[in-house]
């Protein structure tokens, strides 16, 4: 079989060294010169941004089952550049089967064991990122008739973590890639085990640049109780930490697992875990990460990781070893899902007249994923108004050189999109803040209403403008969002739709401008995050669901309380399809899902029925806060509880 050379890209990566032997091949920094080479000088104008980003890559050369040919000397041979979902399915249809099984068998290892080793970077995804293949020798691709002498796949953020410098991580050292190299070895083991894949898979999940801090803790402390706590039914804080203490080395780890634990719970109901240094610091995951690792090595391929952890109560001995956390600097979520500073673009098109009135802010949200419907634009609540966005107007908001890539096809779209847009007086600095809150209750909004389809517009950034003048800030994952505004949405939003969305936009604005909480805006943030469907896995979507359902109205009770979870939901969304199947399957589930037991299917077939369901309770639980005469020292989710548990007795 041919010999393939594949370079991937390790998102917001960095090392502290040129180039280093890594598992079956080279992480390396690649000079701008190389990449420059490799791209035929397309990026000549980013060298800068490049070189301040300092992007890795994986490098290793492999036998792969592809088509290849000698290049002769008259033959005209191009690059094969294709934009590919991270989803290997698609790479396959693709006809990049051979690098699909590279990023299975190698780069997916790779991404574990950095992660693994440097829990508090949260490296995404690689297959978010480029990835090049080149045949070895004076070889190329053969496609049916054409020859390619190198592959280009971009993933779902395109290029755009090579130019990032905001979002890159600090430096590892050459101590920690060892550490990463030997716990690439350790593969296969952890692979052995379900519930050990379950913690890993909650682990990568927590990558995602769009999870705050917070929801990466919820993530993995969760994870943490599927993989330690198994067949403990009470007093789990303390067993947790108890436990952890035995199997992790660590002055603190009793301590700081304890904390956690409580974070979590609080964290559920967004209380007192802003700036919290657990949070901030990624102590959870990295807990997470070295409880993988201490349970694979007790294990090995044969032991059994359930009846480990149990065995951890009668053991007197704490682990010894270097157990302080890694204090690396904070990477913030806005820094790793988009730049920190907007670009500046004066704005002239006759064709496209987008901008503000004099001493006006307008912004744009584009939904993708749903059309416009109507003729006319509709007023919505408060200063909201939709109307249609063409093609040629979405890639006009763009900047040029993102115009002239794979999104200047959406020019010949012929279906509109629909677009929130918002105006205020543009006479202080919160006036753009203040109005991506209000899109954002807007989104919120929708989903209530049953839009479950389109794309989060937090996703693709901001398009805010004052006078002619426009101000983008986009997200690494902007093309491949707008790349999907060029297919037909099947679902689509007209003025008859009003009367179902506006009473909960007006209840949204109405507790934002009244009766502001942190619990609430933590909950509408879990929410939100639940429909991410093409970035974020199922597991984490189906978690964050039971999260924001738990934020309201509590965990499932033990048997035998009087008033259970299951009674609680159905008082107050009904007896309903949704909450037939939470009484039926909801637990069972969300067992599964917290240790890890649980098949890609059952996930799908949640994520419909949990997000109608939460959908339902939402308006309830927003609007008794909102009723309540006396807030103060007040909980939401507590208050709630007691008034929806006192319509059952």
């Amino acid at each position: 079989m041919p010999i393939v050379t594949f370079l991937a890209h390790v998102p917001t990566l960095r090392i502290s060294v040129e180039g280093t032997r890594f598992a079956r091949g080279t992480l390396w920094t690649m000079p701008f010169e190389a990449f420059n080479a490799m791209t035929l000088g397309a990026f000549e104008d980013h060298r800068t941004s490049y070189e301040a980003t300092a992007p890795v890559f994986f490098r290793g050369s492999f036998e792969v089952d592809v088509d290849i040919a000698p290049i002769a000397d008259d033959a005209r041979v191009t690059a094969w550049q294709l934009k590919a979902r991270e989803d290997a399915r698609w790479w396959r249809a693709l006809g990049l089967g051979f690098v699909a099984d590279f990023h299975d068998i190698v780069m997916d290892r790779v991404w574990l064991a950095l992660n693994l080793a440097a829990p508090a970077a949260a490296f995404p995804s690689p297959r978010l990122s480029l990835t090049l293949a080149t045949p070895d020798g004076s070889n190329a691709f053969k496609i049916g008739d054409q020859l390619h002498q190198v592959a280009t796949i971009q993933g779902d953020a395109d290029l755009e973590y090579l130019f990032l410098e905001d979002a890159a991580s600090a430096a590892l050292g050459e101590q920690d890639l060892r550490r990463a190299g030997e716990i690439y070895d350790l593969a296969d083991t952890i692979s052995q085990h379900q519930i050990l894949m379950g913690g890993v898979r909650s682990l990568l999940g927590a990558t995602f640049p769009a999870l705050t801090a917070s929801e990466q803790m919820i993530l993995c402390v969760a994870s943490l109780e599927g993989l330690l706590l198994p067949e403990v039914r009470s007093g789990l804080g303390s067993t947790l930490a108890k436990r952890l203490a035995r199997l992790v080395p660590g002055d603190c780890v009793e301590k700081t697992a304890r904390k956690l634990y409580d974070l979590r719970s609080a964290g559920v109901h967004g209380v007192h875990v802003v700036g919290e240094p657990g949070i901030e610091g990624a102590h959870a995951q990295q807990l997470l990460a070295r409880a993988i690792i201490a349970l694979a090595d007790r294990a090995g391929t044969d032991g059994d990781p359930v009846a480990i952890a149990a065995s951890l109560d009668a053991e007197s001995e704490l682990p010894v070893g270097n157990g302080s956390f890694v204090e690396i600097p904070a990477v913030h979520r806005n820094e790793r899902l988009a730049r920190r500073r907007a670009s500046v673009v004066s704005v002239f098109n006759p064709s496209v007249a987008l901008g503000a009135p004099p001493g006006r802010m307008i912004t744009y949200a584009p939904l993708v994923g749903l059309a416009f419907g109507d003729a006319e634009p509709f007023h919505v609540a408060g200063r909201a108004v939709m109307f249609p966005f063409s093609g040629e107007e979405l890639v006009s908001m763009e900047e040029r050189d993102i115009r002239g890539d794979f999104v200047s096809k959406l020019r010949m779209t012929p279906h509109a999109t629909a677009v929130v847009s918002l105006i205020a007086k543009d006479d202080t600095e919160m006036t753009e803040i203040l109005l991506h809150r209000e899109r954002d209750l807007g989104v919120t909004a929708l989903r209530l209403a049953g839009f479950h389809e389109f794309h989060d517009p937090e996703l693709l950034g901001t398009f805010v403008y004052r006078g002619d003048t426009r101000f983008r800030r986009p997200t690494t994952l902007r093309q491949t969002i707008l790349t999907e505004a060029e297919v037909e949405p099947t679902a689509a939003i007209t003025a008859s739709h009003v009367p179902d969305i506006a009473p909960h936009w007006e209840m949204l604005l109405a507790y934002d401008a009244s009766c502001r909480n942190t619990e609430i805006d933590h909950l509408l943030m879990l929410f939100r995050r639940a429909f991410h469907r093409r970035f974020v896995s199922p597991l984490t979507r189906a978690s964050v669901l039971f999260a924001a359902l738990e934020a309201m109205l509590g965990r499932f009770r033990p048997a035998g309380d009087p008033i259970q979870l299951e009674h609680l939901v159905k008082h107050i969304a009904g007896d309903t399809a949704q909450t037939q199947w939470f009484a039926q399957r909801g637990r069972k589930l969300r067992n599964a899902i917290t240790h890890g037991d649980v098949r890609k299917r059952d996930l799908e077939e949640t994520l419909d029925p949990m997000s109608r369901l939460v959908a339902a309770v939402i308006p309830h639980f927003v609007r008794a806060w909102i009723a309540l005469p006396d807030r103060e020292g007040v909980r939401p989710g507590r208050a709630f509880i007691e008034r929806v548990s006192r319509g059952l007795t």
